[in-house]
């Protein structure tokens, strides 16, 4: 009897990977963050992940590209060395043993480059200016130790001084003159109301003045305690050598360069530095505080905020 056997060989098959590309954002004027899901794998391995961008339409992994080589379905992908005011298109890839897997296509444009001027005091201090929308703000904090018409500015260093205090003062946070060129100086409320901390042709920011920045910054901002969900990213330095942790949607689009630069609140103590950045407005919210507005390391929020009087804030002038 004749016995046929037959072996039969069945090959495995497999597809190229399947990816969305998901939400740029962080968009500054040299680089973005761009979001990634892995859908499927193919059925094999993945060799090779990231995104892809060019400033034609279609851009693949012959054009710019990020290797991620990470293992998980998804991820945020880094773009850097982009050239300001420029739209890009951006696209995830990943590639695996059958070739490789394109993502839907996104487009983005990069942040024109900002344009500072320069500003220097009755001492002598030289300060970055920057135009936003139709106001100049400087763009560091105030380092003054003289009122503009060359008289001093009390420099009160202790924390029941402060406390108690209700004329002018100024102080270097954690009353350390080393932090004056970063950080600038905290006032109290009393040296705002004196109407001669500014440089002659500008002036501390009333609350009118600051509501006018939210609105160009975010038109959806209200006048109130949360003056807007997103203004704040857009004055926050976008790195964490001022701030602590995550720094929360810091673009710094708009120039104003924020820093976590901390205050004295109801404890007379030097606080919150990386944590929380605190400016006046020349706008009295009643007999004991003045209106002010303060940034977070944790959200893009710009606060609407009343400080007691005593408190120690930083402080921006604005070009009259």
């Amino acid at each position: 009897m004749l016995s046929l056997i037959f072996s039969i060989s069945c090959k495995e098959t497999y597809d190229i990977p399947t990816l969305n590309t998901v939400d740029v954002t962080l968009v500054t004027q040299n680089s973005a963050s761009c979001g990634v899901i892995i859908v499927s794998d193919g059925g094999t391995a993945i060799k090779t992940n990231g995104v892809c961008w060019s400033t034609g339409e279609n851009p693949n992994i012959a054009n710019k590209r990020t290797i991620d080589l990470t293992g998980v379905s998804s991820f945020t992908s880094n773009l850097t060395k982009l050239s300001p005011g420029t739209t890009y298109f951006v696209r995830a890839y990943a590639t695996n043993s059958e070739g490789i897997g394109y993502g839907n296509v996104l487009s983005f444009t990069t942040l024109k480059d900002l344009v500072f001027g320069s500003l220097t005091d009755v001492e002598g201090n030289v300060y970055k200016t920057i135009q936003i929308g139709n106001q100049v703000w400087l763009a560091e904090n105030l380092q003054a130790t003289l009122f503009n018409d060359s008289t001093p500015i009390p420099n009160v260093n202790g924390t029941s001084e402060w406390l108690s205090l209700k004329s002018p003062a100024y102080c270097w946070y954690a009353y350390n003159p080393s932090s004056k060129k970063t950080l600038g100086a905290l006032y109290n409320w009393y040296a705002v109301n004196t109407g001669k901390l500014c440089p002659t042709g500008w002036h501390v920011p009333t609350d009118t003045d600051w509501h006018i920045l939210s609105l160009f910054l975010d038109p959806s901002s209200v006048l109130g305690t949360t003056e807007s969900y997103i203004a704040g990213g857009k004055m926050k330095v976008p790195n964490t050598s001022f701030w602590i942790l995550e720094n929360a949607g810091a673009t710094n689009e708009s120039g104003f360069s924020a820093l976590g630069c901390g205050s004295i609140d109801g404890s007379g103590v030097p606080s919150y530095l990386g944590v929380l950045g605190s400016w006046w407005s020349a706008t009295e919210a009643d007999s004991g505080s003045g209106w002010g507005r303060s940034l977070n390391y944790e959200y893009p929020v710009l606060n609407r905020s009343g400080y007691l009087k005593e408190y120690g804030c930083s402080l921006r002038c604005i070009k009259n």
